[in-house]
């Protein structure tokens, strides 16, 4: 036994410095799979997730519907993704998490492919990786899946991108021009952050690409680029033709709401996550802080701290090596157009703190982070110029190995600590009940037949923004035809909060006055016309109370329905959904039909509260 590890470090020992570097890549991220393996296992399908499964079940997935818009989104590679696990089965999680680790692989590759293109094998380009790897800047994005389709494409996209632009200016090569311009393409088909692409091929272009000074560096660029900047210029113009055609307009940003986001987004969110951060999380404006999105809510002493420590590394790396502002340069740029971007869009219609404070909308930041942190302490291959060590020395300062992995260390405690606070309530059934209520409905639904009222979901299911995807006939439309709505029937049962099947009932007063015919009510033998309280135009439930001696039907008209619907013999409740205004109820019981009326109720309709074995 202890001959291996020496076998194994004669191995390490014959291995070049760049097979070592590439090694130890490898491992990283093979270890970065199996964390964020371990928050995916314990997820499940959340909020949106149920809209695009339903969409796929019900045969509306079609290739027009991967160009609609979905929010504000035009993300036809996302919706694409979300037809190949509704295609799997009914609520096939493990379909649906081997995806979100495939693309995660994707996007980890492509980041290490970026960083190696830019600086090559050297072990310095180990730190950035790691960065990109375990920062929480981009684990919100993993463990929900609607956010995974469009966030991890983008983000493989984004840095392949960038990579193979670089050998397209470093080598002129037009394979990597061509390259580079699908994968522009496929960042755009991900997520509309892609329209922000072009800022850093321009950037790069004309920070280490170019010669000359401040005006001749962008000219120079231009010109000496003009191929990519027009098969850029294409996909990009083309896209937002789509985009403008499609997506609907939000209105013009208002500018406070747009300096708030910049200033919550880059002070309270970017800040601390760069080091590690948050640290704390809260659930924000959430009722009763129930469910699993989480939101940064660090304390100021450490975002002040964060901002202090960025501060100084910045200025040592400026006044140790010569170009070193150019990456910081590429990452405030593009963190302000991120920030205001999201503020044009996602703040003005769900709030500045909601989109200031959600980490996932600023995921693809982590793989720029690690870039402009290599682009500061490395230098770039084949570039004009690139970060190099300053000559005279204006800063001589020497920190000793332990105390830099001292840092990266506590940087990554911080890391996992961060992550590992984020995922616990998506492994919280609490805070989690879609699968449990999913699972409960699924056996209820199986155990025979059964008509159900198509009811909406309870809101910790799927909200009611959501409608009308929240509807049971929506949300349960994988489980195929065990699902049967029905609009009207007699002693229906619905499925309660926990996905369990209940009588249904309408909570309210009743809507008749007593009935003239003493323990009958109304007899209805014939047309008969029973007066209620009136009813606004809007869709009930209508419940009619009665005792009947046969077997038979009759038909129900009220408002703008009308309706027959069985009658059984003995006491039940028949049921008829509603729409329109109407005063007035007409019974017309089938020939040889007669019942008599107890009271009839309208309104929405609620699980009774028994035991299921009392029913």
């Amino acid at each position: 036994m202890r001959r291996v590890p020496g076998r194994l470090r004669r191995t390490w020992a014959a291995l070049s410095t760049g097979e070592r570097v590439v090694l130890a890549a490898w491992t990283m991220i093979a270890v970065q799979l199996l964390l964020r393996g371990w928050a995916v296992a314990g997820s499940w399908f959340y909020a949106d997730d149920f809209i695009f499964l339903g969409k796929e079940a019900t045969g509306e997935a079609t290739t027009a519907w991967l160009f609609e818009p979905h929010n504000i989104h035009l993300m036809p590679l996302g919706l694409w993704l979300t037809k190949l696990v509704g295609a799997v089965g009914a609520f096939s999680w493990t379909a649906a998490a081997a995806e979100i680790l495939v693309l995660q692989l994707l996007a980890s590759l492509a980041c290490w492919w970026m960083l190696r293109t830019f600086f090559g094998d050297r072990p310095g380009t180990l730190v950035p990786l790691g960065a990109f790897l375990f920062l929480p800047m981009s684990f919100p994005t993993v463990v929900w899946w609607a956010a995974v389709v469009n966030q991890l494409p983008h983000q493989a996209a984004l840095y392949a991108c960038l990579a193979a632009h670089v050998i397209y200016l470093r080598e002129r090569r037009r394979w990597a021009l061509v390259m580079a311009t699908v994968f522009f393409a496929l960042a755009l088909g991900s997520y509309t952050k892609g329209l922000l692409v072009p800022v850093l091929l321009v950037l790069v272009a004309v920070l280490y690409f170019a010669e000359g000074g401040v005006l001749r560096r962008p000219w120079r660029a231009l010109v000496d680029y003009w191929q990519a900047w027009t098969a850029y210029g294409v996909v990009a113009v083309s896209y937002l033709a789509v985009y403008l055609t499609t997506v609907p307009g939000t209105g013009r940003p208002d500018l406070g709401v747009l300096a708030e986001t910049v200033d919550l987004s880059l002070t309270t969110s970017l800040a601390p996550s760069m080091l590690g951060g948050p640290w704390v999380w809260s659930s924000l404006n959430q009722v009763g802080g129930v469910g699993p999105r989480l939101f940064v809510d660090t304390p100021t002493s450490l975002v002040a701290l964060s901002w202090l420590v960025l501060g100084m590394l910045a200025l040592v790396a400026v006044l140790r090596r010569r170009r070193a502002w150019f990456a910081l340069l590429l990452l405030a740029v593009y963190a302000l157009a991120s920030a205001v971007l999201v503020g044009a869009g996602r703040a003005g219609d769900f709030g500045v703190a909601s989109a200031s404070l959600e980490l996932r909308y600023f995921a693809d930041l982590s793989g720029v982070v690690a870039l402009c942190l290599g682009l500061a302490t490395l230098p770039v291959r084949g570039a004009v110029g690139s970060s190099e060590p300053r000559t005279p020395v204006v800063l001589d300062l020497h920190v000793g190995r332990r105390w830099v992995a001292a840092g990266l260390a506590v940087v990554l405690a911080g890391s996992l600590w961060s992550s590992w606070s984020y995922a616990r309530p998506w492994h919280d059934p609490v805070q989690m009940p879609q699968e449990q209520w999913v699972a409960n409905a699924t056996e209820a639904l199986t155990e025979e037949p059964v008509e159900i009222p198509d009811t909406t979901v309870p809101d910790s299911v799927l909200w009611a923004a959501g409608f009308p995807a929240n509807l049971v006939s929506r949300l349960l439309s994988p489980l195929g035809d065990r699902v049967e709505v029905v609009d009207h029937g007699t002693d229906l049962r619905m499925l309660d909060g926990e996905g369990n099947l209940r009588p249904a009932t309408v909570a309210d007063v009743p809507r008749t006055e007593p009935g003239p015919d003493g323990q009958c009510g109304y007899s209805v033998s014939e047309e008969t016309v029973i007066e209620i309280v009136p009813v606004l135009d809007f869709d009930f439930w209508l419940t009619i109370s009665y005792l009947a001696g046969q077997d038979g039907s009759m038909t129900v008209s009220a408002g703008r329905t009308e309706v027959e619907v069985p009658v059984e013999r003995g006491l039940h409740t028949a049921y008829v959904r509603t729409q329109g205004a109407y005063g007035s109820v007409t019974l017309t019981p089938a020939e040889g039909t007669t019942l008599c009326v107890d009271n009839m109720n309208v309104g929405f309709l609620t699980p009774l509260d028994v035991p299921q074995e009392d029913e």
